[in-house]
């Protein structure tokens, strides 16, 4: 990773120079009611923590680590995306330990079902969208990516520090 400053946001208004600690999950911020399709989502995370935990058991967990963005842009599309309408404050923050591991993925569940299912209307295909897909999916995520994409999200295993509030 190039260096140690990254992007976060939260519910709760954080004082400059506030450790968040590992496991601060956007789940426990305040709950599911925070995100849109918080049914799916709850799946989302209990399937790709069991495909880590089979096939990826040396990536940093979901659940126990912290994400952060690479850049506001990014994570201003992962609150328009996935958040519903509770105020959200923005932070810039840096990884409290020098060394830790880190993973970088995307969700990029769209495009991965448009050409599995042959470029359907999306709504059309969550509905026949069978289980060994989501698994597909998950395994896609945990292989990781090359490039950073708007989507991607880096999940990592250190507490971090607030360095400015930045909204």
């Amino acid at each position: 990773m190039r260096d140690n400053i990254f992007y976060y946001c939260s519910t709760h208004k954080l004082s400059n120079g506030s450790i968040v600690e590992k496991g601060s999950h956007p789940l426990d911020d305040i709950g599911v009611p925070f995100f849109k399709n918080s049914y799916l989502l709850v799946f989302n995370e209990l399937l790709l923590e069991n495909i880590r935990l089979k096939k990826f058991n040396s990536k940093p967990s979901r659940i126990t680590s912290i994400f952060v963005s690479p850049c506001l842009k990014n994570l201003d599309y992962f609150i328009k995306i996935y958040r519903n309408n509770w105020p959200v404050y923005k932070y810039k923050v840096e990884g409290v330990t020098d060394k830790y591991n880190y993973h970088i993925g995307t969700l990029d569940y769209h495009n991965y079902l448009k050409k599995r299912y042959n470029n359907q209307n999306i709504e059309k295909i969550i509905q026949q969208v069978a289980f060994k897909d989501f698994e597909k999916m998950a395994e896609n995520y945990w292989d990781g990516i090359d490039k950073m994409e708007i989507d991607a999200e880096i999940v990592i295993d250190t507490p971090i520090k607030i360095i400015e509030r930045l909204q």
